[in-house]
């Protein structure tokens, strides 16, 4: 695992790669794990899954399981994005195209209103 992991550092050039570059640079140079804080939880869980793996523990079970954590969560994110999307798309037709619609519906009685009055 430690090779592959290696591999990929040195083959990738995004944003994970870099940083997890620099910790493994400083894994090795300080003999222990980083106390640098990460981004989410799930970033946390898989570093700890890698260090367990270079270390030459088992990790397929606790790597499955957090396939699936990351994949529950992301498909409650999509969720909750979803539910919230008819109200955003509501916007628009509301601050823009009801008022044209009023201008259509109300134009005709306005000029009539304006021409009963002598104008």
């Amino acid at each position: 695992m430690k090779e592959a992991f290696e591999s990929y550092l040195n083959s990738h050039a995004d944003e994970l790669a870099a940083d997890w570059r620099e910790r493994w640079t400083l894994k090795w140079q300080a003999g222990k794990s980083s106390t640098v804080v990460f981004k989410t939880h799930y970033r946390r869980a898989l570093w700890e899954l890698v260090e367990r793996g270079c270390g030459g523990q088992p990790v397929l079970e606790s790597l499955t399981a957090l396939e699936e954590e990351i994949e529950s969560a992301a498909q409650a994110e999509l969720d909750r994005h979803l539910s919230t999307l008819p109200f955003k798309v509501m916007l628009p037709l509301l601050f823009l195209q009801f008022p044209a619609h009023l201008i259509l519906l109300l134009g005709p009685m306005l000029r009539e209103l304006t021409a009963s009055f002598g104008g």
